[in-house]
């Protein structure tokens, strides 16, 4: 996966334009089959191994992956929880109460994996309910929903 994306950077990179493409995500789909051009063919064994990861990840017990050194592996659901709570507790610190759509963006731009605003926002809805954090507002929407620290905390 990582080849292929600094593939994608190369390939569209230009003398004026220098582009960083995190995840294969970011490229149009109709440019992604031009890269085709571009493919490495794997040996039999890189196939065979990454074959083989892939098995181990769908046996795994889990619901979420995610990257580490390079390679994917099967995290908790509570993964994504320490930093949300460490960027939401940056921007508490500052303003009370907080749009909750203004902490699931600071966690999209600050962490570096990817991942959607719908999963970090199930996260904070799970914080709220642990009294983690206390909330105004409604829980159906992230626009819709402010967040502060549970009066016991003030």
């Amino acid at each position: 996966m990582w080849a292929s994306i600094s593939l994608c950077a190369r390939a569209y990179s230009t003398a004026d334009v220098q582009y960083f493409i995190k995840h294969i995500g970011e490229i149009v789909l109709d440019e992604l089959e031009a890269l085709m051009d571009h493919a490495i063919a794997l040996s039999q064994s890189a196939r065979n191994a990454a074959i083989g990861r892939w098995h181990r990840l769908i046996e795994s017990p889990g619901y979420l992956r995610h990257i580490t050194n390079g390679q994917v592996e099967t995290v908790g659901v509570d993964y994504w929880d320490p930093f949300i709570i460490d960027q939401a507790h940056g921007l508490l610190r500052r303003q009370q109460p907080l749009s909750a759509v203004r902490v699931v963006g600071e966690c999209l731009g600050r962490h570096p994996q990817i991942t959607n605003d719908a999963l970090i926002f199930w996260r904070i809805r799970c914080l709220i309910e642990s009294g983690t954090f206390a909330y105004s507002g409604s829980l159906d929407s992230m626009r819709d929903c402010s967040i502060r620290l549970p009066s016991e905390l003030l």
